[in-house]
């Protein structure tokens, strides 16, 4: 988003104050919706948690673990590679598994964790889930009011 809105600032300079304007409105639109928990049409669909088991979701969740996770990863999977590019074979094997293992084990543990805790967890959420979603919608509203001041403040005042 911040690439596309810079580059169609280059391109049509005069659009960007009514884009600002445009944004700060949608967002206060779109936290009235969820602060006053109303349904947009074609904005709105349902969205429910699956629970697959056994291997196949392991795989999944390891799956989408590693892409959410790699922009934290990858600068020590970096430095564990070029480490083991300049060591022997032992030491790289070594590298590799102590990394494996500083990954893995607490994404394990914190997994079964969360397995033993997971009905428990779902009661308290689903209990506050009312209460998170106004404060989010009302949280919007007020970036959305604040974009629509800055804008007036920056480009008509």
């Amino acid at each position: 988003m911040g690439g596309l809105s810079s580059g169609l600032a280059a391109l049509i300079p005069g659009l960007v104050p009514l884009l600002d304007l445009l944004a700060g409105g949608v967002l206060v639109l779109m936290g009235a919706a969820t602060l006053f928990q109303l349904r947009l049409p074609y904005l709105s669909f349902p969205v429910n948690p699956t629970r697959r088991t056994g291997l196949g979701g392991f795989y999944l969740f390891g799956v989408v673990y590693g892409l959410g996770g790699v922009g934290c990863s990858a600068p020590i999977f970096l430095s564990v590679l070029v480490f083991a590019l300049s060591k022997g074979l032992l030491d790289a094997v070594v590298a590799f598994v102590a990394y494996a293992l500083g990954m893995g084990l607490p994404l394990v543990i914190m997994s079964l964790l969360v397995a033993e805790a997971n009905e428990l967890m779902i009661r308290r959420i689903s209990g506050a889930a009312p209460r998170i979603q106004r404060v989010g919608g009302a949280v919007l509203v007020l970036v959305g009011l604040y974009l629509v001041y800055y804008s007036f403040v920056t480009y008509w005042a």
